[in-house]
């Protein structure tokens, strides 16, 4: 009676349907990766998204079957125990003077190591295929990723005037040469979603900052990637976005608190269409004291206008915030 008890609290310390839970539970979370990939790829390629839309499909069945024979075995596994729990009470009722378990409590014993031998089969079979499906995704997250850099590469060459026989293509942000005709320079080469108010413009001529390329690759920037990646959703916009703003050593991120101090209230205000918006979102490089060198480009986001506006009220030196 005491091998068998000993037995018994051996089963239950590896019970295998812990492993059956794991892998099920790794399945779903790879299966959920997975319909995430499968439809962000989706939008690029219709025949790659119709390849994740069956891998999803497919996942999504696998982590079904895994979690219903995950509840089924954890049933027949305790019923087991539960039976051999009541054959081992039978036998501590006998006589002492027996010593060989009930008939029974053998027969639950056997049974019980033959679930346990089904269970770990049938757990290996489920990690091999958490194994598989997890390669899968890997495959796909690399075709996905792949796709979205060439919709990028895609972009910046749709977006760069084509070369003609007469002159050669320009780089649209090497032509700003002064800041004095940057209104002119917006007119040709940005759309009607990144807007610079008068404001702006008189800020710029009166600059004397030393790189205006500086500033026009960063209202281009605005204009290819950050329009479409905030107003629109784009994750290949996002992903050239961040690469660009890394790439110059440039943050981008709110103000602070000078938009709402009585002090500073005014400089952080704009009229755009009719409606006063506050700068609290800006475009920061250098913050040396130096003017030819510092960079700040001071916007609001207005969601009303072209499905999604920036409106530029300052650059590119510093607004007074509650430090100055």
């Amino acid at each position: 009676m005491l091998a068998l008890y000993r037995r018994l609290i051996a089963l239950r310390r590896h019970e295998p349907a812990l492993a059956i839970g794991s892998y099920s539970s790794a399945l779903a979370k790879y299966a959920i990766s997975l319909g995430t990939g499968a439809y962000s790829t989706g939008a690029y390629s219709m025949s790659l998204g119709n390849e994740l839309a069956q891998a999803k499909r497919d996942a999504a069945n696998a982590a079904r079957k895994a979690q219903a024979a995950t509840v089924a075995l954890r049933a027949r596994f305790k019923a087991r125990i539960d039976n051999l729990e009541a054959a081992l009470d039978r036998a501590r009722n006998q006589p002492s003077a027996s010593q060989t378990p009930a008939p029974d409590a053998n027969a639950a014993v056997r049974d019980l190591e033959k679930t346990n031998s089904t269970l770990l089969a049938q757990a290996e079979h489920l990690r091999s295929r958490y194994e598989q499906m997890a390669h899968l995704a890997r495959q796909l997250r690399e075709e996905r990723d792949s796709l979205r850099n060439e919709m990028w590469q895609a972009r910046q060459a749709q977006d760069e005037p084509a070369p003609t026989t007469d002159s050669p293509a320009k780089d649209p942000a090497a032509s700003l040469q002064r800041l004095d005709n940057l209104g002119e320079w917006c007119e040709q080469h940005l759309s009607n979603r990144v807007f610079l108010t008068k404001r702006a413009l008189r800020a710029a001529a009166k600059s004397v900052h030393g790189d205006p390329q500086l500033i026009a690759r960063c209202l281009l920037a605005l204009d290819r990637w950050f329009v479409p990646m905030h107003f629109d959703g784009d994750a290949a916009a996002r992903e050239a976005w961040l690469a660009f703003i890394a790439r110059e050593r440039l943050r981008d991120g709110p103000v602070g608190t000078a938009p709402d101090n009585h002090r500073t209230w005014d400089s952080y205000r704009v009229t755009f269409q009719g409606r006063r918006l506050a700068l609290n979102r800006h475009l920061q490089g250098s913050s040396s004291r130096d003017i030819t060198r510092t960079f700040r480009v001071y916007y609001a986001l207005d969601k009303e206008s072209n499905g999604g506006t920036v409106v530029i009220g300052s650059l590119p030196e510093h607004l007074p915030n509650t430090l100055t």
